[in-house]
Order: structure tokens, then sequence, then C-alpha cells
């Protein structure tokens, strides 16, 4: 807790399940993002493993959420291909 990664802060971590971190960057309002891992009972013998990335955003004022709309496709974009990639390197 408090390392930093790039403009990102550690807040939280529960090894092995969950990674929070805080958005250092100068912007219109507070960001957190959140990486869980859960293992579940697979459809065939073993387990499957599901990683989610959830982004969280407290806008200040008009400038915060025009940014957080504005931003929006292209986190989309960006997280999804973050999380494959990570997907790829586990296997």
């Amino acid at each position: 807790v408090g390392d930093r990664i790039d403009y990102w802060t550690v807040l939280a971590i529960e090894p092995a399940h969950r990674l929070t971190l805080h958005f250092g960057m100068r912007a219109p309002g507070s960001g957190v993002l959140e990486f869980e891992v859960e293992t579940e009972p697979g459809p065939a013998p073993g387990e499957h493993t599901r990683l989610t990335i959830t982004a969280y955003w407290h806008p200040q004022g008009v400038w915060g959420l025009l940014y957080w709309y504005a931003l929006a496709p292209a986190h989309l974009f960006i997280f999804r291909r973050m999380t494959r990639a990570m997907l790829r390197r586990a296997e």
C-alpha cells in the first residue's frame, strides 16, 4: 500500500484476489481502478478464473462529467485490451 505504478498509487491489496489503485494525474475528478480475480468452478473438470477490471470516477463539476463521458469509449477499448493481454500472459 502506498507504492506507485506510473500515475497510480496502490490503495489496497488482497493478495491473489484484489488490487485497488488511485489515479494520480491532474484531472477534473478522482478515479480508482480495481482489479479482481475470482476462482469459479469451470465447465470442464477444474477451475475457471475470472479477471474483472472496474473503473470508478468521482467527477468535480461539469468538467469532470465531460471528461468521463468523452473518454468512456476509449476506456472501454483500453480496459478490454488490457484484460485480454493480462489473461494471455497468465496462461
